[in-house]
């Protein structure tokens, strides 16, 4: 059986605590802009065109990117 493996990408600060209000989002991400807000909600952004590899979860703020067996083999993601 053959199980997944994640890159998982997380802006933090120099505490080494999550950004409060600096994210980073999979590639091809878009915004909303009719639910644009300056509060820090992330509902407005849109992952519809992003690798279906890759996901955000906005609850944790954290990109998580599938690696496939040659990026592993490799040991570097691209």
């Amino acid at each position: 059986m053959d199980t997944a493996i994640y890159l998982a990408i997380e802006l933090q600060t120099i505490q080494n605590e999550p950004h409060p209000s600096k994210v980073i989002v999979p590639a091809k991400t878009y915004v909303n802009a009719e639910q644009l807000s300056h509060d820090n909600d992330l509902s407005c952004l849109l992952f519809d065109q992003c690798s279906p590899t890759d996901f955000f979860k906005d609850d944790e703020r954290i990109i998580y990117s599938e690696v496939t067996p040659n990026e592993h083999q490799m040991g570097h993601k691209e």
